[in-house]
């Protein structure tokens, strides 16, 4: 298993949210992580459902606001991944 280490510190009211994309860019998978030590991975079962193309990969650090019940996207990264077939 390859293993892609990503260091954000994160504060107070913020969390990490990874989500996965298929081609035509609809949400497959959505994970939020509260704390540093999250680990986002796929499950041998999960790795079956990606056929064969172009998938996106996105890492969203957000900030909670409470008072406002929002959402505040402060670092965005997006990452295009090919999957292959055998």
């Amino acid at each position: 298993m390859d293993v892609i280490p990503v260091e954000i510190p994160l504060t107070e009211g913020q969390q990490i949210t990874v989500q996965l994309f298929n081609f035509r860019k609809e949400l497959m998978r959505t994970d939020i992580f509260k704390d540093q030590e999250g680990v986002w991975e796929l499950t041998p079962e999960q790795s079956l459902e990606l056929v064969p193309g172009i998938y996106y990969f996105n890492i969203h650090l957000e900030t909670l606001d409470a008072e406002e019940e929002t959402t505040k996207l402060k670092l965005t990264n997006t990452y295009e991944i090919n999957v292959k077939g055998f």
